[in-house]
């Protein structure tokens, strides 16, 4: 049963699933577990349905809800791409609607993009900013494809933003 509205975490919300699907406003907050402590959470369109799901980074090992169903389960996904240290990035680095991963090492970028979930020769691997800094991405100038950046932390007024594609 839904929660009296002045009890609900943010109010109303509206969701559609996928493009096509009905629009559903409700109260209902939706509380789950997926991983575990210390995991590091992500969310991305895995199989490109226009439904972002979640997913979690454990020392390299990616968990992937690919159903939705904030439990891990038959049709999910458990891949190894990085390693213990490293830091996780999601993104569409190929425009085509799918949610690839990629990792942040000491300054260098280790980007799937071919979706394999494996580190191979058609994968990306740069050089971009500096140990310490944290991997962000977004698509910067609206074409549809994401880019990745950094930030580097500094003094209050000494904060930057770096951006490769």
């Amino acid at each position: 049963m839904p929660p009296d509205p002045a009890d609900a975490a943010v109010g109303w919300r509206t969701l559609k699933k996928g493009h096509t699907g009905k629009m559903r406003s409700d109260l209902i907050d939706h509380v789950f577990q997926y991983g575990e402590k210390n995991d590091i959470a992500v969310t991305g369109d895995w199989n490109g349905d226009g439904i972002y799901t979640i997913g979690i980074f454990r020392n390299g090992t990616w968990f992937l809800d690919m159903d939705g169903d904030g439990r891990f389960g038959k049709g999910d996904v458990v891949c190894q791409f990085g390693q213990e240290g490293d830091l996780p990035v999601v993104g569409d680095w190929t425009g085509d609607g799918i949610t690839k991963l990629g990792v942040y090492r000491d300054g260098k970028f280790y980007l799937d993009i071919n979706n394999n979930r494996q580190l191979d020769a058609a994968d990306k691997v740069f050089a971009l900013g500096h140990a310490g800094d944290k991997p962000i991405s977004g698509d910067w100038n609206g074409d549809g494809v994401d880019e990745v950046g950094v930030y580097e932390d500094g003094a209050a007024a000494d904060v930057s933003l770096q951006a490769a594609r």
